[in-house]
């Protein structure tokens, strides 16, 4: 899925990239200019960060998701979601909610869309009569929010096995990037790769956490653990302790990822 011939210019230095070295180099003279006091930076990163490291901008994200979907494959997918018990047998779903956001997705590939989440905010939008419909469109959103998940986990994992270990010798050195103090970093992306380039760029990198949270990876294997980082609601603001404050590093803002999806060693 990720390497069919859609252009990544890999082993080669994009536009994209050569614009990322131009940015870079002028943002150490600035550095220099300010005759070396630190200089606050926040960055925001969106979708043509990652592009030339192998992930895919949204339209193509949208294609593969509503390839999955035409009247056949859509009436067998409805019919198996609908004999589902997602809240229990007493709760059950109404079957006519499925349908109904099935049909949304069919018609909003009839229509040539290409943004999945302008799919997935129409379909929490449609009309309800009961808990029973609003529960089916529930169901069907967070089904459809895993299997997009699933469409985007493995670009990350395929990227970087067949173009990230090209590509990001452009991204490099990232420390120029960065303020000789904290920097700010919000991303918009699904992907890992900025921890990914910090990582092999020795460049610290916190997401404000403070906790630790081990689970077992499954029912199978219980004594193996799953160790994840966390913070509560009300320890998560700027000047909170898990923040670089004052040293080198950067303070990340993930603010579409699906919680749980960083995963440490």
């Amino acid at each position: 899925m990720v390497c069919r011939a859609r252009g990544y210019p890999v082993g080669r230095r994009s536009r994209t990239a050569r614009r990322w070295a131009d940015w870079t180099q002028k943002r150490m003279n600035d550095e220099q200019a300010n005759q070396g006091r630190p200089i606050r930076r926040a960055l925001l990163l969106g979708a043509g960060f990652s592009f030339d490291l192998g992930m895919p901008l949204a339209v193509e994200v949208t294609e593969v998701f509503l390839s999955l979907f035409n009247e056949r494959s859509a009436r067998r997918f409805g019919a198996a979601l609908s004999k589902q018990d997602p809240y229990g047998q007493g709760r059950p779903i109404d079957p006519s909610g499925i349908r109904d956001g099935l049909d949304l997705i069919l018609s909003y590939k009839r229509d040539g869309g290409t943004n999945y989440e302008e799919v997935l905010a129409r379909l929490e939008t449609l009309p309800w009569k009961g808990q029973p419909t609003k529960d089916a469109h529930h169901f069907l959103f967070s089904t459809l929010y895993d299997i997009l998940y699933d469409i985007l986990t493995a670009y990350q994992r395929l990227s970087y096995e067949l173009v990230y270990p090209s590509n990001h010798q452009w991204f490099a050195p990232l420390s120029n990037l960065l303020s000789s103090e904290e920097t700010w970093v919000f991303t918009l992306n699904h992907d890992l790769y900025l921890e990914c380039l910090a990582i092999d760029q020795a460049t610290p990198v916190t997401y404000g956490d403070t906790n630790r949270i081990e689970f077992p990876l499954s029912n199978r294997e219980p004594n193996t653990k799953v160790a994840l980082t966390y913070s509560k609601r009300e320890d998560f603001r700027i000047d909170g302790p898990g923040w670089f404050q004052k040293t080198r590093g950067i303070n990340l803002v993930a603010l579409r990822r699906k919680p749980g999806c960083v995963i440490l060693a």
